[in-house]
């Protein structure tokens, strides 16, 4: 029934101009949204493609919006097991945002906790746990503590961390992460009780 008073609003928008296509594309993302949020994830991706098509139409391939988009969609593509896609659609994420702000940005910085994949034929522990102190640094510097991301990165160092025989200092950043997360969730949270 929430869908209904959308269908309305689309056939108005056909006349487009720039205004009128970033109104078009909202209103698909949040139909995606919407969609993803009531278990549909594959109506989801129909909305999320056809945001897709008017961003890039409106800015080309790299915008903040797309990579946004390309997150979302990783998202249903997990809920549907679809792990390759997911995991190409995180790509396509993190290269738009890695190509439009500097290392320095929480944007960056959230893309990189949100899209990282550990490669043990490139990465070592030591080098993970070094990207994400910087990280986590910035994170805190720019959102504050009690950040998604932020407790992100000091699960991150605890896993690192335990990988080196570290297990001191592991449970001392999976502790912190575990009292982030029950600050933004609550104790009854499934995040949390997990």
């Amino acid at each position: 029934k929430a869908l209904y008073p959308y269908k309305d609003y689309v056939d108005r928008l056909y006349e487009l101009d720039a205004e009128r296509l970033r109104q078009l594309s909202a209103l698909f993302l949040n139909l995606g949204k919407l969609h993803r949020n009531i278990g549909q994830p594959y109506e989801a991706l129909e909305q999320y493609e056809l945001s897709l098509q008017v961003k890039q139409a409106l800015y080309g391939e790299k915008h903040s919006t797309i990579a946004t988009i390309y997150l979302n969609m990783s998202y249903c593509y997990l809920d549907l097991n679809n792990f390759a896609a997911a995991k190409e659609c995180k790509q396509k994420y993190r290269d738009i945002v890695f190509d439009i702000y500097d290392e320095t940005s929480p944007r960056y910085a959230a893309a990189f906790v949100i899209s990282d994949v550990y490669d043990a034929e490139v990465d070592t522990p030591e080098h993970k746990i070094g990207e994400y102190t910087r990280i986590s640094q910035i994170l805190l510097d720019s959102y504050g503590e009690v950040s998604s991301e932020y407790r992100m990165c000091l699960g991150e160092l605890a896993r690192y961390n335990y990988m080196l025989g570290n297990y001191d200092e592991a449970l001392r950043y999976y502790t912190q992460s575990a009292e982030i997360l029950e600050r933004i969730y609550g104790p009854e949270h499934p995040h949390y009780a997990g």
